[in-house]
């Protein structure tokens, strides 16, 4: 009964910040200023609520209370090393040399990116755009297509790797923090990547050293990690045992565990857990 109470005090928040900051575009757009002043004063009123705040999911979504596993839950060990990525976020560009978000079928999705934001919201996958009066949008990367859209420099990566990343293509994405793969969206310190022949999506993994260590939300609220992680997306460069950790809107790993290199191996469980499949599952719906 607590956390039922506790997700319908959530919701009525939500609903009472977007009626408030609906109120207050309405009632700054109606009153008579000067352009630049109305401007300014809309930009400063409307980005207190435009952030995550109306996009994202809510501290009592985004729990890490779950119990710790039973033994018998835990049906295969594994051995595992983790990268991290993150959501990008950038400013949308006015420059004559600005890069275009381009959709699956090479049209222009509306922002444009300067080259540098471009080439990293290529790499982590996804970028969250803030145009010039604060309103944000998620894009998600949808495919390679044939064209160049820019060229991008990443010493550390091989040149095919660079190159596909130079024909990326977007597509607006369903989750605030952008999407994964099989339908699924992603969620701040759940969702894992992986190779989907050695974990299937949809599979929920137990992390023990994961357990007990602080996460910063991203409404800034901090709370201790539960250890479980949902198979909910992909990558080209995950393989094997390699798996890629979401940390959301920061790129700061609070995992001591996530350390980037393929010999700082890791111990996991797959758990056969039916009610914490079904919540790590509904939670990586859209």
């Amino acid at each position: 009964m607590k956390n039922l109470l506790e997700d319908i005090k959530a919701v009525l928040n939500q609903i009472t910040k977007i009626l408030l900051s609906l109120v207050i575009f309405l009632a700054l757009t109606l009153t008579t200023f000067p352009h630049q002043v109305l401007a300014q004063d809309q930009i400063n009123l409307l980005e207190k609520f435009s952030d995550s705040s109306l996009i994202s999911l809510n501290d009592s979504q985004l729990k890490f209370d779950l119990p710790e596993p039973a033994a018998s839950a835990r049906i295969k060990e594994l051995k595992l090393w983790s990268t991290f990525y993150f959501v990008h976020q950038a400013k949308a560009s006015s420059s004559s040399d600005a890069v275009p978000l381009r959709d699956s079928s090479g049209n222009p999705l509306g922002p444009k990116l300067v080259k540098k934001d471009w080439c990293n919201a290529a790499l982590e996958g996804t970028v969250r755009v803030e145009d010039p009066v604060n309103v944000f949008e998620t894009y998600n990367f949808a495919k390679r297509g044939s064209t160049v859209q820019t060229n991008c420099s990443f010493p550390s990566l091989p040149t095919a790797t660079v190159q596909a990343i130079n024909r990326s293509l977007f597509a607006l994405a369903k989750g605030p923090y952008g999407d994964g793969a099989g339908g699924f969206i992603l969620v701040p310190y759940r969702t894992i990547a992986v190779d989907k022949s050695v974990i299937p999506l949809g599979t929920v993994i137990y992390i023990p050293d994961a357990k007990g260590k602080e996460i910063v939300l991203p409404s800034g609220n901090k709370v201790k990690h539960d250890g479980y992680f949902f198979a909910a997306d992909v990558g080209g460069a995950i393989k094997s045992n390699h798996i890629d950790s979401f940390l959301g809107i920061t790129d700061k790993n609070p995992f001591p565990h996530v350390r980037s290199t393929a010999t700082a191996t890791f111990k996991a469980f797959v758990i056969k857990d039916s009610q914490i499949q079904d919540d790590l599952k509904k939670l990586h719906l859209p």
